[in-house]
């Protein structure tokens, strides 16, 4: 059986070879909380690219963002986004494997728009 010499100093010092396996419910919540960073992330270039479109004269392609910015202007956008990103927030607890797929998901969709923006908009300088 190894033990902590067996990896030397550093790893004894750590404590690494006493501490219990970290259980599945906290490795869950963290792949959440992750996932919900990631979408926080891609949210933000999300605004940033919607935002510099419309100061350069370029439509929404989504009707429900070009009515809330039509009425609302960027605030409108943002807020939504906000209300939405807060309330998965608190909803993540609850979110188990068919969830945590679709939230996979929708941060991969994020992730492609997001370069989609950075792309797009940076042929337009």
């Amino acid at each position: 059986m190894l033990s902590s010499a067996d990896f030397g100093d550093n790893y004894a010092l750590r404590g690494s070879a006493n501490s219990q396996p970290m259980s599945a419910a906290v490795q869950g919540w963290r792949l959440n909380l992750s996932l919900w960073l990631l979408l926080a992330a891609t949210n933000v270039i999300d605004v940033l690219g919607t935002g510099r479109a419309f100061a350069i004269g370029i439509g929404e392609l989504n009707p429900m963002v070009d009515i809330l910015h039509a009425t609302f202007g960027m605030a409108g956008i943002v807020g939504v986004k906000l209300f939405f990103l807060t309330l998965l927030f608190f909803l993540l607890p609850w979110v188990r494997s068919w969830t945590r797929a679709l939230l996979t998901f929708v941060c991969s969709a994020y992730i492609a728009l997001s370069f989609a923006h950075i792309w797009y908009l940076a042929k337009l300088h």
